[in-house]
């Protein structure tokens, strides 16, 4: 189960991860998180979550524009997939419950096949 605490753990594991050269929490309160990973200056990725709500966030930004996300909404999952970003995919791929690690493996596998790093 994603929460603040296994976020905030999270980050301190991905600190060292080449991927990502900046890692910057924007709001941190015992409840809720919100922090930004940047690959480059144009494309980072941004995590929120608010334990009280049950709401968590995980996209990814290019030129400040989504191009990919999975969210959670009180334990239910879906998918804004990188071929169609605005669309909730709410298949059985994107009702998926995701860690939070797991999020940046797929990340990562997204921006390879992609060619965007």
């Amino acid at each position: 189960m994603i929460t603040v605490a296994s976020i905030r753990e999270g980050l301190r594991g991905l600190a060292r991860h080449p991927l990502f050269h900046q890692i910057g929490v924007l709001d941190l309160t015992r409840h809720l998180i919100k922090a930004r990973l940047w690959v480059r200056a144009d494309l980072f990725a941004q995590v929120y979550r608010n334990d009280r709500s049950d709401v968590t966030n995980l996209l990814v930004v290019l030129e400040q524009q989504s191009i990919f996300a999975r969210d959670e909404i009180r334990s239910l999952w879906h998918k804004h997939p990188f071929e169609h970003p605005a669309e909730h995919d709410i298949s059985v791929d994107g009702r998926r419950k995701v860690e939070f690690l797991e999020f940046f493996e797929e990340v990562q596998e997204l921006l390879i096949k992609e060619d965007l790093l």
